[in-house]
């Protein structure tokens, strides 16, 4: 299980790195994010989102911070 920790301590968790990638995407830009999105641009964001959970994971993104309860490898 994935926690990320955003900068206003609000909490998204999921069980892989695309779900909270899409639960981050619903916390910024609304629930229904992607229903008006070709699957170019829908891809495109998860794309975005996806390394910036790498970032995260590196320590890159000051106020982040992203846990893994199972204590697998994050995010390779």
């Amino acid at each position: 299980m994935l926690t990320l920790t955003l900068p206003d301590r609000q909490t998204l968790t999921a069980d892989t790195d695309v779900m909270l990638a899409n639960l981050l995407a619903a916390h910024r830009y609304g629930n229904d994010w992607d229903a008006d999105l070709c699957p170019f641009d829908e891809h495109t964001i998860m794309g975005e989102l996806l390394e910036e959970l790498a970032l995260i994971a590196d320590g890159t993104l000051d106020g982040h911070t992203l846990t893994d309860t199972h204590n697998e490898c994050l995010l390779d």
